[in-house]
């Protein structure tokens, strides 16, 4: 995502794996579990799979590869590579020993002519740590670039369980890597069985050259292979730059990579109020059905009987859009 960082990451990775910077070599507990990249990653395909987005139509036909299906996968892919660069560091650094250890703080923090890292983990009660992470050119510069906290919780055939928040500060971020993005984004997630539960919130996050949506909110829920993303933003949907729409999805997926989704988009240049849409797809992404209300025969087709058969049950609302205000809270555990 941001090629200067993972440069900086490689040579502080080096660093450390030649032992620069002081090392404790006192008697201290066992440096605490940090979270997992499995914990908090959604799975919808393989990395591989996701449809190329060149030439979609904005509503597809069907035959065509739906764009639903793309923007889907494209999110949930983009949000998995966000939160595994940050959960490998973290890893990474956390291989190594500390620098000193003090009444339940772990704290590494080292520092040479590629820059400066500092990490800390503090327990807060039992099975619960806080976590806090400053990077800059020096010690000087440093700006804090994510904190969080997590609550584990006994594994469930050797997958981490818990819970907890994560906040990334990408403004920071790109004060010392200009090839970041800015904004903010917080993960709060939970992992229970063979369930998780993912919201991401975005405020004003921007891609380098990016003049895309700036604010956001992601639900994710995953019940084994199966999932299902609810998303709200405002998006340039029409590709003819301001006003943007209010866009929001609610999709639903299964194993087999089959898809269903409802989605409302409002404003921006729309020449109604709203258009409801409703849209299946096979496991190749391809449209088997679509339906718009109000009516546009020219991008309707197929028979809601051509929708996946364990997906019929799945009701999909596409909620008003509200703008995200407060960051998203760790999700309830699931009502089975």
């Amino acid at each position: 995502m941001f090629p200067r960082l993972r440069a900086q990451i490689l040579a502080l990775a080096v660093c450390l794996l030649h032992g620069c910077g002081a090392q404790t070599t006192e008697p201290m507990p066992d440096i605490p579990e940090v979270v997992e990249y499995d914990t908090v990653k959604i799975n919808y395909g393989d990395d591989d799979l996701l449809v190329g987005g060149a030439g979609l139509r904005q509503n597809a036909l069907v035959g065509d590869p739906s764009p639903f299906a793309v923007i889907t996968k494209a999110v949930v892919r983009g949000t998995n590579r966000t939160i595994r660069d940050n959960l490998q560091f973290v890893r990474n650094v956390t291989r190594f020993p500390p620098s000193s250890y003090n009444d339940g703080v772990w704290t590494w923090e080292y520092e040479n002519a590629d820059g400066y890292i500092f990490f800390a983990i503090e327990e807060t009660s039992p099975n619960s740590f806080r976590y806090v992470f400053r990077a800059g050119q020096d010690s000087s510069d440093s700006a804090e670039v994510f904190n969080g906290e997590f609550t584990r919780r006994d594994r469930f055939f050797g997958r981490q369980q818990g819970f907890g928040i994560i906040r990334w500060n990408f403004t920071n971020l790109r004060r010392f890597d200009p090839t970041s993005p800015e904004g903010e984004m917080v993960i709060a997630f939970r992992a229970n069985q063979e369930n998780r539960q993912v919201r991401v919130g975005l405020f004003g996050f921007r891609e380098l050259n990016d003049d895309g949506p700036a604010d956001g909110l992601y639900e994710y829920v995953q019940r084994g292979e199966a999932g299902r993303l609810k998303f709200a933003a405002l998006t340039d949907w029409l590709k003819d730059g301001e006003p943007l729409e209010r866009t929001t999805l609610d999709v639903a997926w299964n194993a087999q990579q089959e898809g269903k989704t409802k989605v409302r988009l409002t404003d921006g240049s729309l020449e109604v109020d709203e258009f409801i849409i409703d849209e299946c797809w096979d496991t190749s992404a391809v449209t088997v059905y679509t339906d718009v209300t109000p009516d546009v025969p020219s991008f309707e087709g197929g028979s809601v009987d051509d929708c996946a058969a364990d997906l019929t049950e799945v009701e999909l609302t596409a909620p008003e859009y509200e703008p995200l205000t407060e960051e998203p809270a760790i999700p309830d555990p699931l009502v089975e």
